[in-house]
Formats: structure tokens, C-alpha cells, sequence
């Protein structure tokens, strides 16, 4: 537009994280990245990010970031958890 907002940017990294969750749930089996997964720390934070994006949809806050009922959808489809027990996960993920 006239402002010079590179609108197909933020959709391509979207799709970017996307693809590789996709990825993950073809290797681990659930989406259930873990915080710190070293492996991939900006899958980490983006799946963690979705899940505040879409906490934050539920509740009316559209000021924190915006995610699109297209991309709930297609998280849907992997299987997607919303609601991770993160003291469940972690004392978990350190026992094993």
C-alpha cells in the first residue's frame, strides 16, 4: 500500500513455523514443543505465542497480537493443544 507495509511477510513466517510444527508432530507424534526445546527455540516461542494470541482472541484482547480463525483452524488440523499443564509438562519432560 501507499505506506510501503509488506503485507505477505508476517503470513509467510506464519506459515514458515507452521510447516515447521508440522514437521515436529511428523517426528514427536503431538505439537507439544517444549519452552526451551533447544533444538529450535523460535518454534518454542512461536507455538507458545499462539497459544496467548489465542487465549487473548477468547477473552476480547486484540491489542496483544492477532490470530486468524484460518490459522486456528489449520493448528486444529495438526491436533493442536490451546491448554498445555506447563508444571504437568515440565516435571515431566525432566524426568524423562
Amino acid at each position: 500500500n501507499g505506506l510501503g507495509f509488506r503485507w505477505g511477510v508476517s503470513t509467510s513466517a506464519w506459515e514458515k513455523r507452521f510447516d515447521e510444527l508440522r514437521q515436529y508432530r511428523t517426528d514427536h507424534g503431538d505439537c507439544n514443543v517444549p519452552r526451551n526445546w533447544a533444538e529450535n527455540p523460535k518454534l518454542a516461542t512461536w507455538v507458545n505465542t499462539q497459544r496467548t494470541k489465542y487465549k487473548n482472541k477468547q477473552v476480547g484482547n486484540m491489542h496483544a497480537g492477532i490470530i486468524t480463525q484460518d490459522q486456528i483452524d489449520a493448528l486444529n488440523g495438526l491436533g493442536f493443544r490451546w491448554h498445555i499443564n506447563r508444571t504437568f509438562t515440565s516435571a515431566w519432560e525432566k524426568r524423562f
